[in-house]
């Protein structure tokens, strides 16, 4: 994963220069200026990507923020039944599931799954 590193022994490490994020900011900042401000596939992408960076470092309320985001642009562009929804959806399952166990983490994970089963 080009997120990761193999250190000496074998076991997977976070890049320590924080190549990832930095790359993946650049990204999102190139399609929005080619691309404008307006919502659109293409920058949703990119901030799923970022939260996705986010959910390897372990800072799952960033992640959580900015897959958000990525999932309003998407539900925005298409609808809320809309496969790619799904597949946003499943990213915020995932920062979720980085959050310590509570009523409010297992409630936002059934609603997130739920939609996901009736899309599907």
């Amino acid at each position: 994963m080009w997120l990761q590193n193999v250190n000496q022994i074998g076991a997977q490490k976070y890049d320590p220069n924080d190549r990832p994020l930095t790359y993946a900011f650049e990204a999102e900042e190139i399609a929005q200026r080619v691309l404008g401000s307006e919502p659109n596939y293409i920058v949703a992408k990119t901030k799923a990507q970022i939260g996705k960076v986010y959910l390897v470092k372990g800072e799952g309320d960033k992640a959580e923020t900015i897959m958000n985001q990525a999932y309003d642009q998407i539900v925005t562009i298409f609808e809320k039944t809309s496969t790619l929804a799904a597949k946003y959806n499943q990213n915020l399952v995932e920062a979720y599931n980085i959050r310590s166990e509570s009523q409010e983490r297992t409630d936002l994970l059934c609603d997130n799954c739920e939609k996901i089963v009736l899309i599907c």
